[in-house]
């Protein structure tokens, strides 16, 4: 709608996973390192954990991007209790049968399938996204499947991602065993305002804009309401360059930006001011935009004199029956399964492994880099 405007070559703030748009922050850089040394150095359990939106997946695809034909990757998603057998599951990420089986028969088919590669000289790789849904006994049959080895080889990776949920569910009591085999773990935070700015010029520069988008007072406003969640970000961004667009801007002004935060408060999905004043009164929400982040969009749109609209908005809130602003229809629902949390260009350079374990790392991270997979063996 916008690119040819601005002089895109493709929508910079997509709300999917891309490796391609990865933008390098010290913490994305130190959680991939993480990612990294587990794989390489053959940690029998890796953990990451972040807020909603902040990236994890786009680095989990990154890596996918990365891993060599040497490795048997499964990434699993959709895993909660209640919802078929954990290992049926995990058969079924490696492309085995599993239908019509016992549990016993499951878990022998599952340790033959791991002998089986680590006799061809593969190691497997189990990553679970969404991690914080699985139940104390799931993540027991985990740390059971990580006890199969060969002699001193451990025959199965396990990379744990998820929100901040999963660093409670591992820190009970209960859970120690697993927790003590951890060996490699991060938690990803929000970007700073100067990230913010970085990682807003990186989208674009990515997508192919010349020179500046966004002015300074818009960076400000922009870091101030996401709370430096990438997902937010790309949301307000995206919105903002149809604003400006539809009025002819080159580019986006803080009024702008003041402009999406209002008209998201009045009238978006996820944003109605009723909504957002019950909230207010009865407790912070668990939603698809981060908390504090929608919160403080309703506080400062009510506190704020109201300026005016775009003339393309102006025409919609004078007719008789309110209508969304002209945001693309698919940027309006803020979903909870997805999302190019933090995306940028270059790979990272190795992290001292000592400033970047949070609880159980101490190793430094080995100096070969991963080798490049064929697109065949990726999926």
């Amino acid at each position: 709608m916008y690119e040819e405007f601005f002089g895109l070559t493709e929508k910079p703030f997509s709300i999917q996973p891309d490796p391609s748009f990865l933008y390098w922050g010290r913490g994305h850089r130190l959680a991939y390192a993480m990612l990294e040394y587990g794989v390489l150095n053959h940690a029998g359990i890796s953990v990451i954990t972040g807020e909603v939106g902040c990236g994890k997946t786009t680095l989990i695809h990154r890596l996918l991007d990365q891993l060599s034909s040497t490795h048997a990757v499964a990434l699993l998603s959709n895993i909660q209790q209640g919802r078929g057998d954990l290992l049926s599951w995990v058969l079924m990420g490696y492309g085995q049968p599993f239908a019509g089986k016992t549990h016993v028969e499951l878990f022998a088919q599952l340790q033959q399938f791991f002998i089986g590669e680590y006799a061809k000289g593969r190691r497997v790789v189990l990553i679970i996204d969404e991690a914080q849904n699985l139940s104390v006994d799931q993540l027991e049959e985990l740390r059971m499947l990580s006890n199969i080895n060969a002699g001193k080889d451990q025959l199965l990776q396990l990379i744990l991602v998820g929100q901040p949920q999963l660093k409670d569910l591992l820190n009970r009591p209960d859970m120690l065993q697993l927790a003590q085999r951890v060996g490699a773990d991060f938690h990803l935070t929000p970007l700073s305002r100067e990230e913010v700015d970085a990682y807003v010029d990186t989208r674009l520069t990515i997508a192919g804009a010349a020179g500046r988008v966004f002015s300074d007072g818009a960076i400000d406003l922009i870091a101030e309401h996401s709370r430096g969640v990438p997902r937010v970000i790309n949301i307000i961004c995206d919105t903002a360059l149809v604003y400006a667009f539809s009025a002819h801007e080159r580019t986006v002004s803080s009024e702008t930006i003041e402009n999406v935060i209002r008209d998201k408060a009045d009238y978006g999905v996820f944003g109605l001011a009723a909504d957002q004043r019950t909230a207010l009164r009865s407790g912070p929400p668990v939603s698809a935009l981060a908390a504090p982040a929608r919160l403080a969009v309703v506080e400062e749109a009510n506190a704020r004199p109201r300026r005016e609209a775009p003339p393309s908005l102006r025409a919609v809130a004078n007719e008789d029956q309110p209508r969304m602003p002209p945001a693309p229809r698919r940027r309006a629902r803020l979903s909870e399964g997805g999302g190019p949390d933090v995306l940028g260009a270059d790979p990272p350079p190795r992290a001292p492994a000592a400033k970047a374990s949070v609880d159980l790392f101490h190793a430094k991270p080995p100096a070969e880099p991963l080798e490049a997979v064929p697109q065949s063996a990726q999926r």
